[in-house]
């Protein structure tokens, strides 16, 4: 349905009184070239914008100190491995859904649990034909009006740690044990995202 999307507005006395008009776009963080361009009502309200608001500032998480602190902070520290963090059961789990990839459990040895869990995930899109080159994040930076600015509601470092505080044998266990079926979820998600489908996203 070419008329419907994920773009809603907030309403309230408060906003209106103050003249502010506040919207929000459902995204992925992935995607391809024929995505674009948006549906018409969005990319409107888009280009007549004041501010971009996003998750976290991609121009932010894209440097090269920042994509560093990811790896470092991602990583065992004090000599430790997956063996001294994870369950056997959720050992042999990993290294079957590596394996299905043809990648050495030997690669993954010394990584944490959560930063293993969006490893896994970029590579299960990139097998699909997705790219975070074309992500909406991507997309919109790449189309923003010079007078745009940009603002983002968490730092780098603060999912950082949030995810650090995730217990690590719940997150990449289910990780894990929705690999299989994660192919399917993932095209179904997209295509539900592009439809402007929101019943089949909220029922997923």
């Amino acid at each position: 349905d070419p008329t419907q999307s994920l773009l809603w507005q907030l309403e309230s006395a408060q906003l209106s009184a103050r003249g502010i008009d506040i919207h929000l776009f459902g995204s992925i963080h992935v995607g391809k070239r024929e995505f674009y361009p948006l549906p018409a009502a969005v990319e409107a309200m888009f280009r007549t914008a004041d501010n971009l608001v996003f998750e976290v500032d991609p121009q932010a998480a894209s440097n090269p100190q920042a994509a560093m602190r990811v790896q470092l902070q991602g990583m065992l520290t004090n000599g430790q491995t997956l063996q001294d963090v994870l369950s056997a059961k959720t050992l042999s789990n990993l290294e079957t859904v590596l394996a299905s990839m043809n990648i050495p459990m030997a690669n993954f040895i010394n990584f944490k649990p959560w930063m293993i869990a969006l490893l896994l995930t970029n590579l299960q899109a990139s097998s699909l034909g997705y790219d975070p080159l074309f992500g909406l994040e991507s997309y919109l930076l790449s189309q923003k009006p010079p007078q745009m600015q940009i603002l983002e509601l968490e730092s780098m470092q603060q999912q950082l740690d949030m995810l650090e505080v995730l217990d690590p044998e719940i997150f990449l266990g289910y990780s894990l044990e929705e690999f299989s079926s994660s192919v399917e979820t993932m095209a179904s998600l997209v295509e539900a995202w592009l439809c402007g489908d929101k019943q089949t996203l909220q029922e997923i």
